[in-house]
């Protein structure tokens, strides 16, 4: 038996004659909404995730190399967040709010330096840690790619081309 002379400590909970509602009003969010729950709250609030640094092409500032803001989802499903171009000293700063949870976010620097066949461009992503994932409205850590030097090849880089090689035939 407890204080109150009921066997089960939560029985008014069950019943609904509680101070505060009933149990299966607490499981919905009916009564207070799932806004002012813990787990909810953090699950409404975006999340923030940013990158700053500089580019560099044979000791010179790369300018407009084309900086992405990616993530993938669990199905390797790219969603872009942002698009930005470097400015004439090499520098970017990406800065994007996401209000679903990203997964795996990307920073990815597409560049032809040292590319002779201007077709085609040079990718190199970097992974964003969990660290830097701020969740709410301030964003509290940037990722630092730091100063690149474009020239020399880094993990992950890759090559892409847009445009195939169009020959044209005279008919002779």
């Amino acid at each position: 038996m407890f204080e109150n002379g009921q066997k089960d400590p939560l029985g008014s909970l069950w019943r609904g004659s509680g101070q505060y509602g009933s149990i299966s009003s607490i499981r919905s969010g009916r009564r207070w909404g799932i806004r002012e729950s813990i787990r909810g709250s953090m699950r409404l609030q975006p999340k923030l995730v940013g990158a700053v640094g500089n580019l560099l092409c044979n000791g010179f500032p790369a300018k407009s190399v084309k900086i992405t803001l990616y993530y993938k989802n669990n199905m390797k499903v790219k969603t872009y967040l942002d698009e930005i171009n470097s400015n004439d000293r090499g520098a970017f700063m990406v800065l994007r709010k996401n209000k679903s949870h990203s997964e795996n976010p990307i920073v990815s620097i597409t560049h032809t330096c040292n590319e002779p066949d201007k077709r085609c461009y040079f990718v190199v992503p970097f992974v964003i840690p969990d660290y830097y994932i701020t969740t709410g409205y301030q964003l509290k850590f940037v990722f630092s790619v730091g100063t690149l030097e474009l020239s020399k090849f880094y993990q992950g880089q890759r090559i892409e081309c847009t445009k195939r090689l169009s020959r044209k035939f005279k008919k002779g």
